[in-house]
């Protein structure tokens, strides 16, 4: 009786092992999906920056976006988009590392130095910080953070 009692108990141990082995599996799935999508969200923002196309930045920001400039200004989205309209934004993301928590993305990135289009002013490289939110089934940039990277 007590062999079977103890086989019963490793059996069911077992099926919880497999069941969380799952979950897990479909955890990490969900996780490479959510990689996957906001970074050709990401991409996508890229593109629409350098091709100044504000329709697609206006679709893809959130109407609460909170953008903090590398000189400490909070923008709104429709300063955001002024801004990007007038050509003063030209940096291309690279080497991003995503941080998955459930509906919400956080991308770590940063830009080499470059030129603003409108001043054609030498601008040093950057680090930033982006956090995508999944909005009525769509990512969406909630938050956006940036600071110049010092040079040697």
């Amino acid at each position: 009786m007590q062999r079977i009692t103890v086989l019963l108990l490793l059996a069911f141990a077992w099926t919880g092992v497999s069941a969380g082995q799952s979950v897990e599996h479909s955890d990490a799935s969900l996780v490479a999906k959510n990689k996957k999508e906001v970074l050709k969200v990401e991409q996508e923002l890229d593109h629409a920056v350098l091709k100044n196309a504000t329709d697609t930045l206006s679709r893809l920001l959130s109407d609460e976006v909170v953008w903090l400039t590398p000189t400490g200004e909070f923008l709104t989205k429709a300063q955001v988009l002024a801004d990007i309209h007038s050509g003063e934004f030209s940096s291309k993301t690279e080497d991003s590392q995503l941080s998955v928590y459930g509906n919400t993305v956080v991308v770590y990135s940063t830009t080499k130095a470059g030129e603003e289009k409108a001043s054609k002013k030498e601008t040093p490289p950057k680090r930033i910080t982006d956090v995508f939110v999944k909005e009525g089934g769509q990512w969406k940039l909630i938050a956006h953070g940036s600071t110049f990277i010092s040079q040697p």
